[in-house]
């Protein structure tokens, strides 16, 4: 029988993997289905990233990360349970309170709003020939999109976005980021703790105030409203916005694929699947089983580490043709993964894709040209994090006309 030690080796710290994670990926997926690394065991296929995302026996890892660094600060203040943590019952009643505000009605009422921010945005920043894309539209959206949602400032949207991103360097596990991630979600809880103070006397159609009465009549805990908004804010801003620009970037660098797309509007939605199965913003993330198990003739023991590569699984050619190929109008049988499967299934994908899409059909109405206007900057770990993206663009012929007439 074959043991973990008969596994092949990756080695994520190499010079190999540093200049094309992708190849290194693929080479060692060619090999086997899953491989050992320094930091646990490494999981590259499609199947086997799908099996353990949707069998309960895995749980997502951040719970024993924030364990092994000490946790935060800001567990004493907010003793309430969260979805990324919780599982069973528990993970079902706390998803009960939150998913009214994520259903296809709540998104549909959005997506007008959404759209009318992303043109005022794309007005302001198109007043010079080229602009950052990242800074200027992609970082603006989906926290102001949230401010709408919870019943916040619209003000506040900047500052969120900023906790947001930090916060959500705990999944990197990088010991020079704890102090910032400690310290974004202390900021965070005390803004949520105003914010229910606040609602608390002055109730309204928001996601607050919904948490609110959930509490009052039982669905959940009270102290769970703090800490399922701590989670929401934490989470709301930073990968919707890294994969609107990475969206972008990648038509950019594909220029035929925004050929077919300004020549076919009905190819959005696939296209915004495309991407992030092509380069998804979130590359890898950790999962622990909680007994031991035997997976594909292997046997491990309980609380293995398992680093799912989604990257690689977006890539496997068992289930996807030509994978290397970026293609707008693919349409795969199975999904890609950058959301997850199974009861741990990212409760904003429908409000992450509403964002995307209405980006990229605010782009092909106003753009018939788009392309880099310098040289984009982004670091690759485990996940995608951009940094710049400066653009350039030609505007379509019959909004300049108009434009020109105003």
């Amino acid at each position: 029988m074959q043991t973990p030690d008969d596994l092949p080796l990756l080695d994520i710290s190499g010079a190999a993997f540093r200049a094309d994670p992708n190849a290194v990926l693929a080479a060692c997926r060619a090999r086997h289905w899953i491989a050992r690394s320094a930091r646990g065991f490494a999981v590259l296929s499609y199947d086997g990233c799908e099996q353990i995302l949707s069998d309960p026996r895995w749980v997502p890892g951040i719970g024993q990360i924030l364990a092994s660094r000490g946790g935060v600060e800001v567990s004493s203040k907010l003793q309430g349970r969260n979805l990324l943590t919780s599982e069973g019952s528990e993970h079902q009643q706390l998803r009960q309170a939150v998913q009214p505000w994520f259903t296809a009605r709540r998104i549909d009422e959005l997506r007008t709003r959404t759209r009318r921010l992303i043109c005022d945005l794309l007005d302001q920043a198109t007043t010079a020939d080229s602009f950052d894309f990242h800074s200027e539209i992609a970082m603006k959206i989906p926290s102001r999109v949230f401010c709408w949602m919870i019943g916040a400032d619209e003000s506040d949207a900047s500052q969120i976005a900023s906790w947001s991103g930090s916060a959500i360097k705990a999944f990197n596990d990088i010991p020079d980021e704890w102090a910032e991630v400690n310290a974004a979600i202390n900021s965070l809880a005390s803004y949520v703790v105003d914010l229910i103070e606040r609602k608390r006397h002055n109730r309204a159609d928001d996601l607050t105030s919904r948490l609110l009465a959930a509490a009052e009549d039982g669905i959940i805990d009270r102290q769970d409203v703090a800490s399922l908004l701590l989670e929401i804010l934490a989470a709301s801003s930073d990968n919707s916005s890294h994969s609107a620009s990475i969206m972008v970037s990648l038509l950019c660098e594909y220029p035929d694929q925004w050929r077919a797309l300004t020549q076919d509007n009905s190819l959005i939605g696939s296209a915004v699947e495309e991407s992030m199965r092509f380069m998804p913003r979130v590359r890898c993330g950790m999962h622990i089983n909680l007994v031991e198990v035997d997976l594909g003739g292997l046997h491990f023991p309980a609380k293995t580490r398992f680093y799912l590569h989604i990257a690689a699984a977006n890539r496997d050619p068992a289930v996807y043709p030509d994978p290397d190929r970026l293609d707008v109008s693919r349409r795969p049988a199975r999904p890609q993964l950058g959301f997850g499967l199974g009861h741990h299934l990212c409760l904003g994908l429908s409000l992450a894709r509403m964002e995307l899409q209405e980006v990229l059909r605010v782009i092909l109405e106003k753009w018939r040209m788009l392309t880099f206007a310098g040289e984009p900057e982004y670091k690759v770990m485990d996940d995608v994090a951009i940094v710049r993206m400066p653009v350039s663009f030609q505007r379509n012929v019959s909004l300049a006309v108009t434009r020109d007439r105003e």
